[in-house]
C-alpha cells in the first residue's frame, strides 16, 4: 500500500527538526515564521507519512499540496517572484488538491496593486482549491482590488494551534503577579518603524528584570552578542546584558518565555508564543498585520493606528512601572473568543487533511 504523500513549502530544517540558526535566512529573517510552519507540520503528520518540501521534491505526484505563507500579499518584488514561482511549480501537479494557509497583506490602506500584480495574484489564488486568509483586513484589501474567488475564506493563523493553551494558568498568573515582575518585551528593529520613539521608550526600561525576546534577523542576534556592533537597526534594547533570547526552535522559545510573568511588545508571534507558554501578554499593534491578527485571534492588544498613521498616545511610558500599569489596563483576555477561534481553525484544517 502506497504511503500518503504531502508536498509543502515548509523548509527542510523545520521538517527535519534541524534548528541551526544559519537556517534563519530561509524563513524570511523572522523566527516567528517558524511557529506557523511547526503548527502545520504537526497537523500534517497526523495523516501523511511522507511530507516533502518544494525545495527537494522527489515524487511526480502527491496526495495533497499545502502551502503556508504569511505577509505575502504585497508589491515587493521578492514576494511577487515567489508567488510566480509557486504558481508555475504547482501547475506541474494538476491532479492534486492544493491548499493555501495563513496568507495575509500589509499596507496603510486598501490601495495596493497595479494591474499586472493584480492579475498575478488572481492567477496565484486560482491555482488552489482553498485559500485561507489570516484575517479580515486581507479579505477587504483583496476585494477592494477586485481579487475575489469562491475559494477564498478568512480563517486565521495556525501558529496559535501549535499546542494547547492553559487559560486558567494565564489568568492565575496575572492575578498573582509578584512585586518584582519579570517582564518580557519583543520589539521591532529600526527598519520596521518610521521613527525610533517606541524603541527609545523600551530602551529606558532595561534592567535585570527585563528580558528581550528577539524575533528578527541574525544581524540583530550578533549585535546582541557584540559580534556586529556597527549594525544600525538596533539599540540598547537589543543589548540587554544576558537577558535576551533567540531561537528558531519553537519549543525552546516557549520554554524560555514560560519563566516570565508578563510579555508585551510589537511582534505578533512574540505575543502568540507567550500565550502558548501560558504567560499573560498584550500586543502593541503598530501596523495592519498585527492589528488584523490580534482582532482575528482575539489576542489582547493596544491599537496604535489612527487614520492609517501611528500614534503612541495609548502606550506612553517613561519607566517600567508605567509600562506595567499600561499592561494591566489592557490585559483583557477573551477566553471564550480565543477558544472559539482555535476550534474554528482546527476544524478548517481538519477538512484540508481529511479531504
Amino acid at each position: 500500500m502506497n504511503k500518503k504523500k504531502c508536498l509543502t513549502n515548509i523548509p527542510n530544517f523545520i521538517l527535519n527538526s534541524d534548528y541551526n540558526n544559519n537556517s534563519l535566512s530561509i524563513c524570511g529573517d523572522n523566527s516567528g515564521n517558524c511557529l506557523f510552519w511547526e503548527s502545520v507540520k504537526k497537523l500534517l503528520q497526523k495523516k501523511y507519512e511522507i511530507i516533502e518540501s518544494i525545495q527537494s521534491a522527489t515524487y511526480k505526484s502527491y496526495d495533497k499540496i499545502v502551502i503556508v505563507l504569511a505577509n505575502s500579499v504585497c508589491n515587493h518584488q521578492r514576494n511577487i517572484n515567489h508567488s510566480l514561482y509557486l504558481t508555475n511549480t504547482l501547475k506541474k501537479y494538476p491532479d492534486c488538491k492544493k491548499y493555501l494557509i495563513s496568507i495575509g497583506a500589509q499596507n496603510k490602506d486598501y490601495t495596493m496593486f497595479n494591474l499586472e500584480n493584480k492579475d498575478m495574484f488572481q492567477n496565484f489564488f486560482s491555482v488552489f482549491d482553498k485559500v485561507y486568509l489570516r484575517g479580515e483586513y486581507t479579505w477587504h484589501l483583496l476585494n477592494h482590488n477586485g481579487i475575489s474567488n469562491s475559494n477564498i475564506k478568512t480563517v486565521g493563523c495556525p501558529s496559535i494551534c501549535f499546542k494547547e493553551i492553559n487559560f486558567d494558568k494565564i489568568l492565575n498568573k496575572f492575578i498573582n503577579l509578584p512585586n518584582k515582575i519579570k517582564l518580557g518585551i519583543h520589539v521591532p528593529t529600526y527598519n520596521q518603524l518610521p521613527d525610533n520613539i517606541l524603541l527609545s521608550k523600551f530602551e529606558n526600561i532595561i534592567d535585570s528584570s527585563v528580558f528581550t525576546l528577539i524575533q528578527t534577523d541574525l544581524n540583530a542576534v550578533n549585535f546582541c552578542k557584540g559580534l556586529n556592533p556597527e549594525y544600525k537597526m538596533c539599540n540598547k534594547t537589543f543589548t540587554n546584558n544576558s537577558n535576551f533570547f533567540f531561537s528558531i526552535d519553537a519549543k525552546k522559545q516557549i520554554d524560555y518565555i514560560s519563566q516570565l510573568d508578563i510579555v508585551i511588545g510589537t511582534r505578533i508571534h512574540g505575543t502568540i508564543y507567550a500565550l502558548l507558554a501560558n504567560v499573560p501578554c498584550v500586543c502593541i499593534a503598530i501596523d495592519s498585520r498585527t492589528l488584523e491578527l490580534c482582532r482575528m485571534l482575539k489576542i489582547p492588544y493596544i491599537n496604535c493606528i489612527y487614520n492609517n498613521e501611528l500614534s503612541y498616545d495609548k502606550i506612553s511610558f517613561n519607566n517600567k512601572e508605567q509600562l506595567i500599569k499600561i499592561f494591566k489596563q489592557n490585559f483583557n483576555l477573551d477566553v471564550p473568543g480565543i477558544k472559539k477561534q482555535i476550534d474554528y481553525q482546527l476544524d478548517m484544517y481538519s477538512k484540508i487533511i481529511n479531504d
